[in-house]
């Protein structure tokens, strides 16, 4: 399946039209749950499955690795992406696109981690409490 979408260039603005593929990983992902309310990360409309004017958000599913396997993050990066260290002072690692242009609105995932305990989340920059 392929969606069409919109990308702005960030070099000059102008926007293009790119086709993105899907795989059948990612068409179960989001058809194996309830309806998720959203807002369009384009318009900003609200709305339930898709938006009426950009259609349906764009999902990539992680790069399959086992569990366990050393450095499993890296491992599970989808194509085109990498981990770095980030330009930005104490922001420490961050996950970079290093190939073709990502489409507005796409989501990475699901996040995963591993369970930590609330002192060691709050010193760290990698955890949501």
């Amino acid at each position: 399946m392929a969606i069409s979408k919109r990308v702005k260039n960030a070099g000059d603005g102008s926007v293009e039209e790119e086709k993105t593929f899907l795989d059948s990983a990612t068409e179960k992902q989001r058809g194996g749950s309830k309806p998720a309310n959203r807002d369009c990360e384009e318009c900003d409309s609200f709305f339930t499955d898709e938006c009426e004017v950009h259609g349906p958000p764009i999902f990539i599913s992680d790069s399959p690795a086992p569990l366990g396997a050393p450095s499993r993050a890296r491992l599970t990066l989808p194509l085109g992406l990498e981990v770095r260290v980030s330009g930005i002072p104490g922001a420490g690692l961050g996950v970079f696109n290093r190939d073709q242009r990502l489409p507005v609105g796409v989501h990475f995932g699901p996040y995963e981690g591993e369970l930590t305990d609330e002192d060691e989340a709050i010193d760290s920059g990698y955890s949501w409490m």
